[in-house]
């Protein structure tokens, strides 16, 4: 991304706020962006005497602004030539999103009819309300559908914006990877200079504070210019506990609204058109029946239909009851063999409490080795079908009344509201997320 053009757009507005129109067009007018590095901001000026006097009078101004944008000292160098014409090409990246997430492929009901509405409104005014717009549930209900149609809607109607799509556990890892590479600089400049800002399962983001603070300046950042930022989380921001006051308060500027498990008549019109997608034409008594049965979320409803489609294609007839009823138990049955992983659950856990996985399967008795170890303990024993013995061995070895008695302490612990029964929730619902994705 061409990031040194943005950053020198945002750097025009700031400065705008303290010099005139005249001054800014007599010494600014002609100038150009250049490079973006970690410390420097390079721009070129096309006469000596204008790079003399934006170097001696606004150098501090332009440098005050950078320090408003990545909350960071950087430079500002005033250059003759432009090295390189590509770098200053001012052409925005646009994220490729999935092109069938649509407004029209949303089948709406009552389960989600208002943010459905809430989605569509930003699509059609981006930045104009609901800003940001939150939106909630459960997984596999069809946040994510939402997410892109906005994206697919704005781009088709704006073109030229630059639109951003990530997950939150991937900000967390750009975020780490850009202070190892020492390149926060393009970072902050990448999700800082967006337009339309879409950002899935946001809950992950909230166990770890510098990242919670990278992400905060970012909203501030682009909230300020009226740019527009859509979330989808597991769980409203009342209900994350490690998420920071600020934050929660941003969150809840603009809308929050939840998207819950579809009723009979939805789940009905969900089958009806995915089948039609597929080329399957299923009688009524069936797509009742695949309403009544499956009743968790969209994911699965269009997973079975799907399956059913395969089936019956490789039969060479329509499905009947029966056939349907077979495929149905078999999806169950796939579902159930997808138990997560010993290695999974010691990750998701090791990756929550930052810490390493020697150190969580080492003998250390300190406080801060203990609990995540015992919540991995108890999730390998309610989440898999792993015997006491067999999780002892994962931890080095340890008897099994260790880890009996580590399951125990985290079975009291998650009875009434602490630390330990939201660590337990997140890192379920980390597991979880790997699992289906």
């Amino acid at each position: 991304m061409n990031t040194a053009h943005q950053v020198w757009q945002m750097v025009m507005k700031i400065i705008e706020r303290d010099m005139t129109a005249t001054t800014i067009n007599a010494w600014f007018d002609d100038a150009e962006p250049v490079s973006l590095t970690e410390t420097t901001l390079t721009i070129y000026s096309p006469t000596e005497y204008k790079r003399l006097i934006i170097d001696s009078r606004y150098k501090t101004a332009l440098c005050n602004a950078l320090y408003e944008i990545f909350s960071m000292k950087m430079n500002v160098v005033v250059v003759d030539n432009i090295p390189d014409p590509n770098i200053a090409d001012r052409k925005a990246d646009i994220i490729d999103m999935n092109a069938g997430y649509t407004f029209d492929s949303f089948i709406v009901g009552r389960s989600n009819k208002y943010a459905h509405a809430a989605a569509m409104s930003v699509a059609e005014q981006p930045g104009s309300e609901y800003n940001p717009l939150f939106i909630y549930g459960e997984s596999g209900l069809g946040k994510t559908h939402l997410l892109f149609a906005i994206g697919n809607e704005v781009r088709r109607n704006h073109p030229d914006y630059t639109i951003l799509y990530i997950k939150g556990d991937d900000f967390i890892n750009e975020h780490v990877e850009s202070i190892r590479n020492k390149t926060t600089a393009e970072f902050r400049a990448k999700y800082r200079n967006c337009d339309l800002f879409l950002v899935d399962d946001i809950q992950f983001i909230a166990r770890m504070d510098n990242v919670q603070t990278e992400f905060f300046h970012t909203f501030d950042t682009l909230t300020s210019y009226g740019k527009q930022i859509v979330i989808t989380s597991d769980r409203p921001p009342k209900e994350m506990p490690t998420l920071t006051d600020r934050l929660r308060t941003r969150f809840e500027w603009g809308l929050l609204t939840e998207i819950t498990k579809p009723d009979h008549e939805t789940r009905m019109a969900i089958i009806k058109s995915k089948a039609m997608g597929s080329g399957l034409s299923l009688s009524d008594s069936v797509i009742d029946y695949l309403a009544e049965t499956i009743t968790n979320n969209i994911r699965q409803l269009e997973g079975a239909v799907n399956k059913i489609a395969a089936q019956s294609k490789l039969a060479g007839e329509m499905p009947d009851d029966s056939s349907i009823s077979i495929a149905i138990r078999d999806l169950y049955k796939d579902s159930e063999e997808r138990l997560p992983t010993a290695s999974l659950i010691v990750s998701e856990t090791c990756k929550f409490f930052n810490i390493d996985e020697k150190a969580i399967k080492g003998s250390g008795r300190s406080l801060d080795k203990k609990n995540p170890r015992h919540i991995a303990m108890y999730l390998m024993r309610s989440m898999t079908n792993m015997s006491y013995e067999a999780i002892g061995k994962e931890f080095g070895g340890k008897d099994h009344t260790t880890v009996i008695n580590a399951v125990r302490r985290i079975e009291d612990a998650i009875n009434s509201p602490g630390e330990i029964t939201d660590a337990v929730r997140d890192i379920t619902a980390s597991i979880n997320y790997r699992l289906e994705n």
